[in-house]
């Protein structure tokens, strides 16, 4: 998986999350509370699950981590475990954050910021601005952030590919499928920057490639 932007440090039943991209913070508090800022510099807010926002508490705790945070400690919030009242989740590619108290509310950890859920709406946080919309609205950015992180994640798995025989090494591919396979990709003249942006499965099977190596290759590049 590509590394994310957030990190996470906890402290007895606080929990704080900090993306080193955007300078963004979330602590996550009691019940369906949680505190964020949506970036360096900018003003901290508290919002309950009526996406109600209110003055913040100073909290010493939270200011200890965040310091901590900012200079490169914490570990990836997937690989966190949390008390209190709220759980996490993994979404596909993306990191959610659910309350145990109602279970509607949520926040979606995206690389640009973070998408929280509730009963009266959903509220985006994208590179220090954030609006509110209804959650159909919400569900639709969330799409959009999940098609970025796919997307980078690609483009990461691709930049560190050598070419054609590196992709099949790493996949395994030997012996006589190997070859032809990369008969078949050379007979095609087909890269490997090709093969992870414009090549469709129709497409391998017509160039003649293995039904196993084909399988292969679609599950390494999606």
């Amino acid at each position: 998986a590509m590394s994310t932007p957030w990190r996470m440090l906890t402290a007895g039943n606080c929990a704080l999350l900090h993306n080193s991209e955007t300078s963004s913070w979330i602590e996550l508090e009691h019940s369906t509370w949680f505190q964020f800022s949506p970036g360096f510099g900018m003003p901290c807010n508290k919002v309950d699950w009526d996406l109600c926002i209110t003055r913040p508490y100073i909290n010493t705790t939270r200011s200890a981590l965040l310091s901590r945070l900012q200079a490169g400690d914490g570990i990836e919030p997937r690989r966190s475990s949390l008390q209190g009242d709220w759980e996490m989740h993994l979404d596909g590619p993306i990191v959610t954050f659910r309350s145990k108290v109602l279970k509607e509310s949520r926040i979606a950890l995206t690389l640009d910021g973070f998408i929280y859920f509730c009963p009266k709406g959903s509220m985006n946080v994208d590179r220090q601005f954030e609006n509110y919309t209804d959650i159909a609205e919400g569900e639709k950015l969330l799409d959009l952030a999940i098609s970025k992180i796919i997307g980078e994640e690609l483009k990461t798995r691709v930049s560190s590919l050598q070419g054609i025989p590196d992709l099949l090494g790493r996949l395994g591919i030997t012996g006589q499928a190997r070859e032809d396979a990369l008969s078949a990709f050379r007979r095609h003249g087909v890269s490997v920057q090709q093969l992870a942006t414009c090549i469709n499965a129709e497409e391998l099977e017509d160039m003649g490639l293995a039904p196993a190596v084909r399988t292969a290759i679609t599950a390494y590049l999606t």
